[in-house]
């Protein structure tokens, strides 16, 4: 069951590998939307189970474009995005990528109206809404192309000085700009983000020892301005343990309301890992073994009530031999899902799934490789009891791989297809 989402990890994998490529070339800004990193404070990482594309080694290849289901991303030979595609029923949506100097100055996103289906919809919405009811609405989607554009400037040092974001509408062949944003960006000596300004408003950033300790953001508004104050505490070994946001809110030197709210806290043993995390729901705390691997995890609710919990065992060769998923009510358990991984040749081989939840069906997912080691299959079948060998098979994934081109196919229908260079 918890493949079905696979194509979506595929995409999200694959951008964010590009964008890490070019993420770290500045400091301030970042790889794809042109603004600047929040701090924030990671969760561990807990161990996922194995999908398709992490079970299949991309590692060992470079990706050209790839194609799942309505949209296309193609990258270049250094691993950046040319270019994406996405088709809908009503539009295709194109984002184009432009470089200098390996970093992304120019997005260009046009959106193409598919006029016929969008009337076809239109008519059958208001059929249907007139139908029902005298006095009715319905939404009508526009039949008219967009254009949104991104620009970026860059300094010497790499870094981007400015940032335009303009929207055009094309309308009886006409293009016509709708809005445009503009930023400014400004930096310090030592190369640290110092201000982004607009007409809506400015954020001023602090620096001590090179973390960014506040940040400012002026809002005007047109009866209250709006001044929010976020602060940032490390501990000695620089690990961020707390985030507080201040607002006020007044007119000029007036204040007319003034509230302080912990965003985000968390606690660290002495090898810096988090062992609590305080989130707005409760918190969540972790415990670790000799090698770093993450024991268990428990999310309490407000007041101190245990809602989930995992448990993990590892093998010799630090490969997650069990996985317990646990839920509780009124911290009692009320149900379980197991998982039990086993391996060949470092290879992921067999998981077997049991839950205690209500008629729920034990299953057993079998992967093959090759004599290179690539992933050939995925079976995944239904168990009528744990003596069963196989059972009833309920999906089955096979990679075909053959002239840098690889096609994942999903009960022999093609899912996704990826060519490399």
């Amino acid at each position: 069951m918890y493949l079905k989402n696979s194509k979506h990890l595929i995409i999200i994998i694959l951008l964010c590998y590009a964008s890490s490529l070019y993420s770290q070339q500045s400091e301030a800004v970042s790889f794809e939307q042109f603004i600047y990193k929040e701090p924030k404070i990671e969760r561990p990482y807990t161990y996922q189970l194995p999908s398709n594309i992490e079970a299949y080694p991309l590692h060992d290849f470079q990706i050209k474009s790839m194609l799942t289901n309505n949209e296309l991303t193609s990258y270049d030979s250094l691993g950046r995005i040319k270019s994406q595609v996405i088709k809908e029923s009503t539009r295709k949506k194109t984002t184009l990528y432009t470089y200098e100097n390996d970093i992304l100055i120019q997005k260009k996103i046009i959106i193409e109206a598919n006029k016929q289906n969008a009337n076809r919809q239109n008519n059958a919405a208001r059929l249907e809404a007139e139908k029902d009811t005298e006095i009715s609405t319905y939404e009508w989607n526009d039949t008219n192309n967009y254009l949104i554009l991104h620009t970026a400037e860059v300094n010497a040092n790499k870094q981007i000085i400015a940032h335009t974001k303009t929207e055009y509408k094309t309308y009886q062949n006409k293009k016509k700009r709708i809005s445009e944003t503009q930023y400014k960006v400004t930096y310090t000596p030592e190369g640290h983000l110092k201000t982004i300004e607009s007409l809506k408003e400015t954020i001023y950033f602090s620096f001590k020892n090179g973390l960014l300790v506040q940040k400012e953001v002026w809002k005007a508004g047109p009866y209250q301005d709006v001044k929010e104050i976020y602060n940032y505490l490390y501990d000695n070994n620089k690990n961020l343990v707390s985030i507080k946001k201040t607002a006020v809110y007044g007119k000029g030197e007036r204040i007319d309301a003034h509230s302080t709210t912990l965003l985000d806290s968390a606690t660290y043993d002495n090898k810096n890992r988090i062992v609590k995390k305080s989130i707005y729901e409760g918190y969540i705390l972790y415990k670790y073994d000799e090698n770093n691997n993450i024991t268990q995890y428990q999310f309490f609710q407000k007041p101190n009530e245990l809602f989930e919990q995992n448990d993990y065992t590892y093998n010799n060769q630090n490969q997650l031999k069990t996985f317990k998923n646990s839920f509780y009510k009124n911290n009692k358990l009320n149900y379980y899902q197991n998982y039990t991984f086993s391996y060949k040749d470092t290879m992921l081989k067999e998981i077997v799934f049991t839950s205690s939840f209500h008629n729920n069906t034990p299953q057993k997912i079998l992967y093959q490789y090759d004599e290179k080691k690539q992933l050939v299959s995925i079976n995944i079948y239904n168990l009528k009891n744990m003596e069963d060998q196989y059972g009833e098979i309920k999906k089955e994934i096979m990679y075909q791989l053959k002239d840098k081109k690889l096609e994942i196919i999903v009960n022999y229908s093609v899912e996704s297809v990826i060519t490399f260079y």
